[in-house]
């Protein structure tokens, strides 16, 4: 089983097109876990909303909020799945999301794809996440690609997927690290 782990802060305008992306994966075999940083809005209502309506969703809420590395870190800690797929708030996934990463992944520990980009008004680019970034290194510049593993981020968490026992080495997140999926 696969185990979802999202984190949300304030995320009302977006929140339900998300929720909705996820439960209409081809894949059905996951359980999403949510957790609230203590939002003002009404992110944390529209939660509730759908954890009442699907059997496969739970939902957390912080007392304060904590920021999203440690957010991140509390989400990932209650995933019960064999496998843990990190989820953004403000993310539309396809419908086929998560086969393409459990396909990908085989014998492997993580698995990671790639984003287009879309625009506010939900319509997709054909500008691809990693070429925004610059994150293609031929192999032949040993100093880029230093860069871009131990400084750079080029494999967002809303596009992976891992192993859980991963996270026997990643967790705690380290404090200088700066992103959760660094």
């Amino acid at each position: 089983m696969i185990s979802i782990a999202m984190t949300t802060y304030n995320g009302e305008l977006f929140l339900r097109k998300q929720l909705d992306s996820i439960f209409n994966q081809s894949n059905t075999d996951w359980e999403l876990i949510v957790c609230d940083d203590a939002s003002t809005d009404s992110t944390y209502d529209i939660l509730k909303e759908y954890e009442s309506k699907k059997t496969n969703m739970k939902v957390f809420r912080n007392d304060k909020n904590i920021g999203f590395k440690k957010n991140f870190e509390k989400a990932i800690s209650l995933c019960s799945g064999e496998y843990i797929a990190l989820c953004d708030q403000d993310d539309i996934w396809n419908e086929n999301h998560l086969d393409i990463l459990m396909n990908n992944l085989q014998e492997g520990i993580a698995s990671f794809g790639n984003a287009l980009i879309m625009d506010s008004n939900d319509k997709l680019s054909n500008d691809l996440l990693s070429e925004r970034d610059n994150y293609y290194v031929d192999g032949n510049n040993e100093d880029k690609l230093y860069r871009i593993l131990f400084y750079g981020n080029p494999f967002q968490g809303t596009s992976s997927l891992y192993k859980k026992k991963i996270f026997d080495y990643a967790l705690p997140i380290p404090e200088q690290i700066e992103y959760h999926d660094a």
